[in-house]
């Protein structure tokens, strides 16, 4: 099991992106929860196998949920104390 936390920029707050993100996580059997931060980004913990993480990916490079305006994603690997067991909007 690997783990990616993106931070995500652009219209992201108030257009049901933690929802759908949710949502799509659970459609490819991932887990880790996703956030609004207080500078209007949105963060997402995200775990599982290669191919739900690359298709996770591929749904955030194509704009991600449908009303959100993705403009930035960063990236970063981490490895968590305890892996997550279900996705949870936090």
């Amino acid at each position: 099991m690997s783990c990616t936390s993106y931070v995500i920029s652009g219209r992201v707050q108030g257009v049901g992106f933690r929802w759908e993100t949710r949502s799509k996580a659970a459609e490819l059997g991932l887990t880790g929860g996703v956030r609004n931060n207080s500078d209007g980004t949105v963060q997402i913990f995200v775990c599982g196998d290669d191919w739900g993480l690359s298709e996770f990916k591929k749904w955030l490079d194509s704009g991600g949920p449908s009303y959100s305006k993705i403009s930035e994603i960063e990236e970063e690997k981490y490895k968590p104390d305890q892996p997550p067991v279900n996705f949870v909007i936090l």
